[in-house]
């Protein structure tokens, strides 16, 4: 049940955001072999974006953040989203 949730979740948070952002901002999740980020938010005037882990728990933990943390989940989404 968690699990739905969650994913519940991602999905209302990225359409909501694209909503806000109309079509000034690119709003996906990038999912890669080495696992997913719930959301990219990425501005093409200045070839930026921001990363954001989805969770609906109350605690926060480093564990949770480990895919945001990682240098190669990283490198890929600046290569394909911008810095």
């Amino acid at each position: 049940m968690d699990t739905l949730f969650g994913r519940m979740m991602e999905e209302i948070l990225i359409h909501e955001t694209k909503l806000v952002c109309g079509n000034r901002l690119k709003v996906v999740k990038a999912v890669f072999d080495l696992g997913e980020i719930d959301m990219v938010v990425r501005d093409p005037e200045t070839d930026s974006c921001v990363i954001v882990e989805v969770k609906h728990s109350t605690n926060r933990t480093l564990h949770q953040r480990r895919h945001l943390l990682d240098k190669s989940r990283c490198d890929l989404i600046s290569d394909r989203f911008g810095q």
